[in-house]
């Protein structure tokens, strides 16, 4: 009885014990396994926003996604560069034909950097979702066929630094809201058909070296 007892007495102490690890370990797995689905989540979604992008870029293609059997593939495609933990950083596709449209998706690419599309034939317009880069320091989408409105969202794009939208179709005014970008240094609107008062804009633009508004219908002058 009294080895009984004993063995009784073990058996409390230590079970649950073990039972706690177990329950620890399995938490840990179930963290383990929904961060790794959360990185593969983010993975696949900047690839699907990359591989719209292809279908609006005709003829211009990437490798296909079916040949790509690494999670970061994407990051190995032509003019695409992404950071030490796989977001899509850079996009640059500078000369290469590339036709058709910018769609609002480029929107999802949240820690894209760079954005070159200069002299291709890109149509349309501008998408006001572009305003959502937040972390955008270059846009050059001049020497296209954008046609509409420069959109007043571009002044959101705190840290943009180089914006070149020459060379295209755009029309309407010089929206006041580019104002607000306090880091740009290049601003390059020349050959549209721009109108109007050129806005009061630069007085925060305390880092701006160089300004094109020639080949427009602007009235006004830049303050020195």
């Amino acid at each position: 009885k009294m080895s009984i007892l004993l063995l009784s007495l073990f058996l409390a102490c230590v079970l649950p014990g073990i039972r706690s690890e177990e329950r620890a370990s399995d938490s840990a797995t179930l963290s383990g396994n929904a961060s790794d689905i959360e990185t593969a989540i983010v993975y696949e979604g900047e690839e699907k926003v990359l591989v719209e992008l292809l279908d609006a870029w005709k003829p211009y293609t990437w490798p296909k996604p079916d040949n790509i059997s690494s999670p970061l593939g994407h990051c190995t495609w032509d003019g695409i560069k992404c950071n030490n933990n796989g977001h899509v950083i850079h996009v640059r596709l500078t000369v290469k034909d590339v036709e058709g449209t910018i769609p609002a998706a480029i929107a999802d690419l949240q820690h894209l950097q760079h954005f070159y599309l200069y002299s291709n034939s890109i149509r349309g317009s501008i998408p006001p979702e572009i305003g959502r880069l937040s972390k955008l320091t270059h846009l050059s989408l001049g020497e296209n066929k954008i046609r509409g409105t420069i959109p007043a969202t571009i002044g959101d794009l705190s840290n943009l630094q180089y914006l070149y939208l020459n060379g295209n179709r755009l029309r309407g005014t010089i929206p006041a809201e580019l104002g607000k970008l306090s880091k740009l240094q290049h601003l390059g609107l020349w050959t549209n058909s721009l109108e109007g008062q050129i806005p009061d804009i630069f007085e925060n633009m305390k880092d701006l070296e160089f300004i094109w508004l020639n080949q427009n219908f602007l009235n006004g002058s830049i303050p020195e």
